[in-house]
């Protein structure tokens, strides 16, 4: 099955009008090039150009929830005009509805998959975002339940934030150090370590020295 509608289709919805036309005009050129002559170059042509355009307009004049919908009846759009054209182009009439019912149907019908592949990237980008949304909820949560600990700060309101960051995100241990020591330690462990006399481990001080998260394996 041909999917060069498809793809230029799904690229334009979901990236916008500049890469639905461009892909448009790439696959157009690149059907036309390698069937110079054929029945159905030019019209292929044509509709991979157009293809890039509705979808670019779809992107921006469709709501979001509702594009994957928009999108598929726009590819039957195309499809359909391909076959019509196709009909138009031939040398004889006979032979382009000869082409087309062998052609048309799963050519058509295969534009469904533009609301599949819409609705997919959709969901993961939607599930990016409820994260996100998620972890800024809990920093704000954690840092309204900790600032006041750190008005007066000492060993013991260190080790209140520790159990408050640990409960929160449900971590088997959390520590407070500055640039040497273990200021405070709650969790696994915890019988290891006397507040402010334990030196920060080598691999806290690589995270601290590059400023990014290493997770050790045992």
């Amino acid at each position: 099955m041909n999917v060069r509608i498809i793809a230029v289709m799904s690229g334009g919805i979901l990236f916008g009008p500049w890469v639905g036309i461009i892909t448009g005009v790439i696959a157009g050129i690149h059907r036309y090039l390698i069937d110079i002559g054929g029945v159905t170059a030019i019209p292929c042509f044509i509709t991979s150009i157009l293809a890039g355009c509705i979808s670019g307009w779809i992107n921006l004049k469709i709501p979001k929830a509702q594009r994957w919908r928009v999108g598929i009846l726009g590819g039957m759009l195309c499809e359909t005009l391909t076959m019509i054209l196709v009909i138009v182009w031939a040398p004889t009439t006979a032979l382009g509805i000869d082409i087309v019912s062998k052609i048309g149907i799963p050519m058509i019908l295969g534009s469904v998959c533009i609301g599949f592949i819409v609705l997919l990237v959709q969901s993961v980008e939607g599930e990016k975002e409820a994260s996100a949304a998620r972890q800024a909820k809990l920093a704000l949560d954690i840092a309204n339940k900790t600032l006041p600990l750190f008005r007066h700060v000492n060993s013991e309101s260190l080790r209140k934030v520790c159990e408050i960051i640990r409960d929160d995100i449900h971590a088997d241990a959390v520590a407070i150090t500055n640039t040497d020591h273990v200021l405070a330690y709650v969790g696994v462990g915890e019988h290891n370590y006397q507040n402010g006399d334990d030196f920060i481990s080598p691999t806290t001080r690589q995270a601290m020295n590059y400023g990014k998260i290493i997770i050790k394996k045992q």
